[in-house]
């Protein structure tokens, strides 16, 4: 039907005040227009990343559900026991009942770092070349001894972090790196720092982050001579935020947000490849910080 025809429509549509039903659109179309991010602890998903991922699925007009998971075990989610959504997301490793059900019935789902082998629908952040970059900064006017801000762990995440700082202090001719597992083992690889013995920290926790500098201080420890650090984090809101001797790698959750649901768009059109894995990058303040609500 012609412009003309469709105008006069959708102004007949304006005037009785009609709304699409989403859940008769639904049935015809066989689709719900809406997707569910499980989680058990909120705080995996990085805050960044929840607020594109809401501006890009309202853009699609999609609806975004979150649905916290049954801890006991007992139930599986409800998005997966009544397929109320066209597909699932998590950025956490969920119980063994809760994968069997999603591939028994065939629904669509996408895994965010989380350790599980790589395949189309997992994607991870590159921990290895990260942690390798960022002992490579720490490294690229001095020896220093290297130190990784987290607990030794089989995840995937861990195994891949310490791998690349390993690397990068086998190439700068550092001494072998170290963990710091516990807020009382930075404190001491902090205040160990001196110009005889420099101190370079690859750090994950961000909250922590922004309290080293001010340790530092206190104990006369010079920054960045004595004491360099780096963070890894998937979303810092603003670089001024940041100490001037601090530096970050870090996610552009915004990219990673439309990655996400540009995976769901395609889904059952195109033949599964693995996806590639998120970079952490430099990003400029006005990449990171998402538009004013």
């Amino acid at each position: 039907f012609s412009e003309e025809t469709r105008e006069r429509v959708l102004a007949v549509a304006r005037d009785k005040g009609y709304r699409p039903y989403r859940s008769a659109r639904a049935m015809v179309k066989q689709r719900h227009g809406a997707l569910t991010l499980l989680v058990d602890n909120l705080g995996t998903v990085p805050d960044l990343a929840l607020w594109w991922l809401l501006e890009h699925a309202a853009d699609r007009g999609i609806l975004l559900h979150l649905e916290r998971i049954d801890r006991s075990g007992r139930e599986l989610p409800l998005a997966v026991r009544e397929r109320t959504s066209d597909g699932v997301i998590a950025f956490q490793d969920l119980s063994p009942a809760i994968h069997e059900a999603i591939a028994h019935i065939e629904l669509p789902s996408l895994w965010v770092n989380c350790d599980l082998p790589s395949g189309p629908n997992v994607l991870r952040y590159n921990e290895h070349d990260a942690a390798q970059r960022a002992g490579e900064l720490l490294c690229r006017d001095q020896a220093r001894t290297l130190y990784l801000q987290q607990a030794p762990g089989t995840n995937y995440w861990h195994q891949e972090r310490w791998a690349g700082i390993q690397q990068a202090a086998k190439r700068a001719g550092c001494p072998a790196p170290r963990c710091a597992a516990t807020p009382e083992e930075l404190w001491a690889a902090v205040d160990s720092a001196s110009e005889k013995h420099p101190v370079g920290i690859v750090m994950t926790d961000r909250k922590l982050f922004a309290k080293v500098p001010m340790r530092a201080v206190r104990a006369g420890i010079p920054i960045p001579s004595a004491l360099a650090v780096i963070v890894l984090a998937p979303e810092v809101r603003h670089t001024e935020d940041l100490d001037p001797h601090m530096a970050s790698l870090t996610i552009d959750t915004n990219r990673l947000a439309q990655r996400i649901l540009e995976y769901f768009d395609t889904c059952g059109t195109t033949t599964p490849v693995a996806m590639e894995p998120v970079r952490y990058d430099d990003l400029d303040a006005g990449e990171t910080t998402p538009p004013a609500p």
